[in-house]
């Protein structure tokens, strides 16, 4: 799911505060920064007992990232909280007005299925099974 509070395009300011947003219903946080300047994030998960919009009071975790301008650049974040939020500042205030500064984040959902990898791609589960079962023969059993 693209989140719209939690992302900039093209922002004239030198730095970046999100909106707190309900995460429950998804596993992690990608995070893609372009700017012409280097820069830092934060990115906040919290709590609340009592069920209400988040305050920074709430905030039982965050994790930190720096970002240089070399080019483009995406992080993923496994979730800690239930409510997420986004702070981003550049290291400096930049001579001009950084027109290439844009923030998007993605939050991902659950799992659908269960993939094995060798390090080319995702390898077929039910392959694989029938792979291993076919070269033991049958009656033969793996040993550890």
């Amino acid at each position: 799911m693209a989140s719209l509070a939690n992302s900039t395009y093209m922002s004239p300011d030198t730095s970046f505060t999100g909106l707190w947003e309900d995460v429950q219903l998804y596993n992690s946080a990608i995070i893609t920064v372009r700017s012409s300047a280097d820069g830092s994030g934060t990115l906040l998960w919290a709590n609340t007992k009592r069920n209400s919009y988040p305050s920074d009071k709430d905030v039982m975790y965050t994790d930190k990232f720096t970002y240089t301008s070399s080019g483009v650049m995406t992080i993923e974040k496994d979730h800690h909280a239930r409510w997420y939020k986004l702070q981003f500042s550049h290291n400096t205030t930049p001579m001009y007005t950084d027109v290439s500064f844009n923030i998007q984040t993605l939050h991902r959902g659950t799992s659908t299925g269960l993939g094995i990898t060798d390090g080319k791609g995702i390898l077929d589960l039910v392959w694989l099974i029938y792979q291993i079962k076919r070269g033991l023969g049958f009656g033969q059993h793996m040993v550890a």
